[in-house]
């Protein structure tokens, strides 16, 4: 390498790290980035499979920041620019490596000639790759990714130094250094390893002469390797030590995990040693292999540090990878579930009859420092006849059926055919989770919308107008709302046509080397898109993981710009031209970075930080709050674990709370919060255990406590069945032909608790059903009609028992309760299982606790509820629902408890009228008044007021430049919320404050900034409430204005597209609707007439919609 070559290659480096510094996200963002801020800083336990190596070293950047938490988060941050940056740096050098081969045959005018094209075309590709959507976002974010990428191009560049410098004697140090990245992959993300085939083609090339016969031992020795590491290598050794373990620990009485490194270090000292021995007796090849395997297992120790502070019990512990069999867990990422890859279920096999679960193991935990069983493992098992080969709809949610129905167009009734599998696995799987991210970073972004298929969010376009029509059927007038996305980044082709003029050059003149390229690209893209087997309607965009197939393409791109030098003739292949050439070629990076760098600059952004900050700073003292999914989780445990910020308060994840890892974690004490309530025996939670329970109406147990608790309306109830009963008899021959019978039958039956436990009871049913048999009636000539009147009568009492709702202290000591009479046969069980009886609940209030807790104040005593009650809608509770309402049992007020406003109705489990909304958070509370709402209980206006106005913070709207599709989505959950508090302020006559946060509202949410839409409309209802017509007609004129002009635009699509906008088409036609509806409810002359006018517009265009598609 040359001095200028260094320079270049540094520079471009230098470039990439200045600009993903300067764009980087200062503290934790979205998704996994704040839990891996908070992991890193504190050597926490982030999710499985873990990241180990990558903490480590985010953890050394953080001690930079000597104590300043902020500084600490953006140095976390900072490590992925530093790797994205070096990433560039050796993809430059892959890129003049394979130039350099592709000149070997050329005749250059000169060398200086041959080093600028070659320079050049290697910077056109890095700079390229430095500015694609996909790796930009990842460099700026606290991500694996980012590291990740870098050891793919280190790994690839090593191969390409290796070959390039076989002959030399120090060549072997790249192979070592190979599986050295190898072995840290598996401590930051297993994606590597899929650069394996194409590293083993590399050096198979070099090795073997190319015939066909070597070529399919190259390939099967690559693919064999990437299974050995993926299969064998990182499943195998972990279970190896941890079964040393149970071994240490059981049968020799060593502390937990002793086996563990024991064994580890067994297996590397005699790894070492035989190096050793290999060495004295020359066996190279020996030498090698058990060089390698030691680099492996270095690479690998990284996960030392997950059992070492797992083992502290740090806060954050996920699958509280402790011990030998949670290890194995934590590693092999179990709590993600499987799906089937080579052979398989569909989403409607069906289960085998006799046994629709199979076992598949045992879980297994310390007790008593010994490895115990305590549950069994079991998965769902199919009939054989429904089980076929590499199945692709395999989901059996309906929104997933629902969706490859869509993309397949499978009937959804019979077992999709081949021909349906593979439509849905190309046009999806590769056509939608690959190809579309493939041309976002080479062709064009439409937006950052998440799509699924429709026209109109996140497909790829190209920026020529009648290329995107014929594709998307997209009309010339497209409204701002779309337009204006700062995420609509069009590349015109440009990069996919350089890259493909690379890869047919280098097809043409280096097969070797294009071969090896294409595996890598395979593998890291196509071969991902397989592998993972995605279901439809994924919770985010997963561009992220294909990164290094964008890489390997981004070289051909390098390759474009020295094929067309190399286009040129003979003699214009000079220096001038060479520079021209690469400035022309330069137009790719440079247009990209243009177009991507307003959507890609995260400098400012602290979204995550203040909606955590938001929900955390609005809650009572030593609060719990119920959470669900990652954006409502991780960014608060960022925010404690690094800002200290409300650590009294203890964030409950209900998608964790369904094992029992994290129930045992939720229990302890942590930093300034209490466990959380939980007084159960961890046995009745443990994995395997009431994992789920079905809810069957089936009361039987609680009939005798039902009857105590309406004592009264029974006994009188059947005191009328009774008086009936007797006149019915009195008046038929029975009583005279039978009158012994008869009166002994009145003593019996005349004072008797009316519930089916009671003997006297059920003798009672039996002989007024049998003397009123059909046959009887005519026999003794009862009176038909009111025989049947009072059968039903009985049933009817019967009936109204079993709706009653129970207590929940009751029904959770029934569904926690291992005696075999509170369990039933179940079909998918070869036992009893557990089952809850009722769907209907109530919880008496215990005011004294009310009062001591201070959970209500003292002006809405009078509101106070004497009892809870509440239904359950799903026919499913999950081991997260029963551990919810055992903790609400047992809390009994003591401290306050909120979910989230946006953890879901099916996770509020019929709750919601109890609802008070006092932030971003609802709180649990015994309260219901008259103007309580559907899905709010109650409001304490001020202090939803307070909290909204004078404690949140709102920077990140008010200051950014680019708001992205989840910080504008919950933009609109803000508006909904300041709506509520307007209505609430209103009807408690504080009119002016009631306005002040609607207008508050507006100024940090505009219309420039989030559009308005549909769920604006609770603020258009606040203004006329408020009697400002004025600023009522400005806000729905600027609602309507939208709505028309998406309306419109959504018409002028073909037929064929009409379908799938039909959602946006409703929601268009619903915001008009409410509009005028508003109007006309208060009034507004001025401005019904125009409202009235461009809704009948609107209807007017969907009745034309509607004929186009009847084809009329």
């Amino acid at each position: 390498m040359n001095f200028s070559d260094k320079t270049v290659s540094w520079a471009i480096c230098l470039i990439a790290l200045l600009l993903y510094l300067l764009n980087l996200e200062p503290v934790g963002g979205f998704w996994d980035s704040s839990e891996w801020v908070a992991s890193a800083i504190n050597l926490e336990v982030g999710h499985p499979p873990g990241a180990p190596f990558y903490i480590l070293l985010a953890r050394f950047l953080s001690i930079f920041s000597f104590g300043n938490t902020g500084v600490a988060a953006f140095l976390v941050n900072s490590l992925s620019a530093v790797s994205s940056a070096l990433c560039i740096y050796f993809l430059y050098h892959s890129i003049k490596i394979l130039g350099r081969k592709l000149s070997e045959n050329i005749n250059f005018s000169s060398e200086k000639v041959k080093n600028t094209i070659i320079s050049g075309s290697s910077a056109i590709g890095s700079l390229t790759f430095a500015v694609s959507d996909s790796f930009w976002h990842s460099a700026t974010e606290a991500e694996v990714y980012a590291l990740s990428n870098l050891f793919i191009a280190i790994a690839f560049w090593a191969i390409l130094k290796w070959e390039s410098e076989f002959d030399k004697a120090h060549s072997q140090r790249y192979l070592y250094l190979i599986f050295l990245l190898m072995g840290l992959s598996v401590g930051t993300h297993l994606l590597n390893l899929l650069a394996i085939p194409a590293i083993v083609f590399v050096y198979g090339f070099k090795r073997y002469q190319i015939n066909f016969k070597n070529i399919v031992k190259i390939s099967a020795f690559g693919i064999g390797l990437l299974a050995f590491m993926q299969y064998l290598f990182i499943p195998g050794l972990t279970r190896i030590l941890a079964y040393s373990d149970v071994l240490f620990v059981n049968i020799f009485n060593f502390p937990l995990r002793s086996g563990i490194y024991i064994s580890f270090l067994l297996l590397a000292g005699l790894a070492f040693a035989g190096i050793f021995i290999s060495i004295r007796k020359n066996k190279q090849k020996l030498q090698f292999v058990l060089s390698a395997f030691l680099l492996l297992l270095i690479g690998y120790s990284s996960y030392g540090l997950i059992l070492i502070r797992s083992a502290a019990d740090t806060p954050i512990n996920e699958a509280n990878p402790s011990h030998a069999y949670s290890f194995i867990s934590y590693v092999e990422r179990e709590q993600y579930g499987t799906q089937p890859l080579f052979k398989g279920h569909y989403f409607n096999s069906e289960p085998d009859r006799r046994f629709p679960y199979k076992k598949v193991g045992t879980h297994k935990k310390p007790i008593n420092n010994r490895y115990e069983t305590t549950g069994i493992k079991t998965e769902p098992n199919y009939k054989k006849a429904d089980v076929k080969w590499f199945p692709r709809m395999w989901s059996a949610r309906p929104e997933h059926i629902a969706a490859y129905k869509e993309w397949s167009k499978t009937d959804g009734e019979n077992l999709p055919s081949v021909s349906e599998n593979f439509r849905f696995f190309t046009r999806y799987q590769l056509g939608h989770m690959y190809w579309r991210y493939f041309m976002w970073n080479f062709v064009g972004r439409q937006n950052d919308i998440q799509g699924h298929g429709g026209p109109l969010y996140g497909n790829w376009i190209s920026g020529i107008k009648f290329i995107d029509n014929l594709r998307l059927g997209t009309p010339k007038n497209i409204p701002d709302i779309f337009y204006k996305n700062k995420a609509r980044n069009t590349y015109f082709f440009l990069p996919l046509i350089l890259g493909l003029i690379g890869l047919v050059y280098q097809f043409k003149k280096d097969k070797k080397n294009f071969t090896v390229l294409s595996i890598l690209f395979v593998f890291t893209g196509l071969a991902i898109a397989i592998w993972l087997n995605q279901h439809p309607e994924q919770q985010r965009e997963r561009d992220y993981s294909y990164v290094a197939s964008f890489y390997t393409f981004s070289i051909w791109i390098g390759l474009g710009c020295f094929a067309i030098f190399q286009f040129l003739k003979e003699k214009h292949k000079n220096f001038k031209n060479a520079l021209i050439v690469i400035s022309i070629s330069a137009i790719v990076p440079i247009l990209m970075g243009f177009q991507n760098f307003d959507d890609h600059n995260k400098s400012n952004r602290k979204t995550a930080y203040e909606i955590a900050y938001n929900y955390l700073i609005g809650l009572a003292p030593d609060a719990i709050l119920f959470t669900n999914g990652d954006n409502d989780t991780f960014p608060l445990w960022y925010l404690q674990e690094v800002e200290g910020i409300r650590r009294d308060v203890r964030v409950v994840n209900l998608s964790y709370l369904n094992y029992d890892w994290y129930i045992d974690q939720c229990r302890k004490k942590q930093h300034q919060s209490k466990g959380i309530p939980l007084q159960l025996d961890e046995s009745l939670y443990s994995a395997g255990n009431r994992d789920f329970v079905y809810v069957y109406d089936y009361v039987f147990s609680f009939v005798d406590k039902i009857y105590e608790e309406n004592k009264a309306e029974y006994d009188l109830a059947m005191h009328k069945i009774y008086e009936s009963w007797v006149n019915l008899l009195e008046n038929s021959l029975y009583a005279k032909e039978n009158s012994e019978n008869f009166e002994k039958a009145k003593k019996d039956f005349m004072f008797m608790a009316p519930h089916g436990k009671n003997p006297q009871f059920k003798a009672f049913r039996v002989f007024t059903e049998g003397v009123l048999h059909e046959d009887s009636i005519l026999k003794y000539e009862i009176n038909k009609w009111r025989a049947q009147d009072l059968l039903s009568d009985i049933e009817k009492m019967l009936s109204s028992q079993l709706s009653k709702s129970l207590e929940l202290k009751d029904l959770m000591n029934f569904v926690f309760s291992d005696k075999e009479e509170n369990k039933a046969k179940m079909q998918y069980s070869e036992t009893p299982v557990n089952y809850f009886p009722t769907n209907k609940l109530k919880m008496q209030i215990d005011k004294n606790a009310i009062i001591r807790s201070g959970t209500i104040k003292e002006n809405q005593m009078q509101w106070l509820v004497e009892k809870l009650e509440w239904e359950i809608k799903s026919n499913i509770l999950t081991k997260s629902n029963l551990i919810v309402l055992e903790i609400i049992n047992e809390n009994n007020w003591q401290r306050p408890i909120y979910f989230t406003t946006t953890a879901g109705l099916s996770n509020y489990l019929g709750l919601e009228k109890y609802f008070a909304l006092e932030g971003l958070c609802f709180r649990l509370l015994p309260i219901r008044n008259e103007l309580s709402e559907d899905a709010i209980g109650y409001i304490d206006s001020e202090l939803l007021y307070d909290n909204l106005k004078n404690k949140f913070k709102y920077q990140s709207y008010t200051k950014a430049k680019y708001l992205d599709d989840n910080m504008r989505e919950f933009a609109s959950n803000y508006r909904n919320i300041f709506a509520h508090c307007s209505r609430a302020l209103y009807f408690d006559g504080k009119v002016k404050k009631a306005t002040e946060i609607i207008d508050l509202c507006l100024e940090l949410f505009p219309n420039s900034q989030v559009p308005h839409s549909y769920y604006t409309t609770p603020l258009v209802h606040a203004y006329y409430r408020l009697n400002k017509k004025k600023e009522a007609r400005e806000l729905a004129s600027q609602l309507a204005q939208n709505s028309i002009d998406v309306f419109e635009f959504l018409a002028s699509f073909d037929k064929k597209y009409q379908h799938s906008l039909q959602a946006e088409r409703e929601k268009c036609i619903a915001t008009m609707q409410y509009l005028y509806s508003m109007a006309k409810e208060y009034n507004h002359k001025e401005y019904l007439p125009e409202i009235e006018m461009q809704y009948g517009k609107i209807l007017s265009l969907n009745d034309q919609i509607s004929n186009k598609k009847l084809g009329k």
